[in-house]
């Protein structure tokens, strides 16, 4: 068994760690170690993230155990940008500016993190308002430092969907602290970076 095979850690869907292995990566490492590789057809650290529709479940039933964060790619779907539609309820953008994640090793290209919210039912009445968040993350190509000149690549977004905890972490915590993740080698990405930027 090959070490790339020993790291194969998604099954029928559901991400499956072995006993003692925590993922909680930073935003740095999501968007730089796992959606750029997908999105570039570049292999990634681990195959410990599924692909998952988030159109087709509510956040229950989502795969994977009730009180642990989830991590799935989704296709990005077409529509409107604010609003994604479950069975039962929808996710809502929530206010605030997005948040860009930038590696110099990768400029121009960086992350774009954008935050929804889970209702219950089809409208957005103060009572059907749940504690799931649900951060989003996109790859853009910038001109410049400003997000808004950003053009968004690809057909991927990782989506990291956790039910928020009260007296712990709000929903616009900063995770780029440290990680438990012990994945932090850029040698790939710095070569899909000097690739994107010869061929500009």
């Amino acid at each position: 068994m090959s070490a790339r095979d020993k790291l194969n850690f998604v099954k029928d869907g559901v991400s499956k760690l072995p006993p003692g292995f925590q993922f909680e990566p930073t935003d740095e490492e999501i968007v730089f170690q796992y959606l750029a590789p997908k999105i570039f057809s570049y292999p990634l650290p681990a195959l410990v993230i599924p692909e998952i529709s988030i159109g087709k479940f509510d956040p229950l039933e989502l795969p994977g155990d009730f009180d642990q964060d989830r991590y799935i790619f989704c296709n990005k779907e077409n529509g409107n940008s604010t609003i994604r539609v479950t069975s039962g309820g929808f996710w809502k953008l929530a206010t605030g500016l997005d948040k860009q994640i930038t590696c110099l090793k990768w400029m121009p290209i960086v992350g774009i993190k954008r935050t929804f919210i889970f209702y219950k039912g089809k409208n957005s009445r103060a009572n059907s308002r749940t504690d799931w968040l649900m951060h989003e993350y996109h790859i853009a190509h910038v001109g410049n430092t400003q997000s808004t000149n950003s053009q968004e690549i690809g057909n991927w977004i990782l989506c990291h969907i956790f039910l928020n905890k009260r007296n712990n972490k709000s929903e616009d915590t900063d995770s780029s602290s440290s990680s438990s993740s012990s994945y932090s080698d850029f040698s790939v990405l710095t070569e899909v970076s000097s690739n994107i930027s010869s061929d500009d």
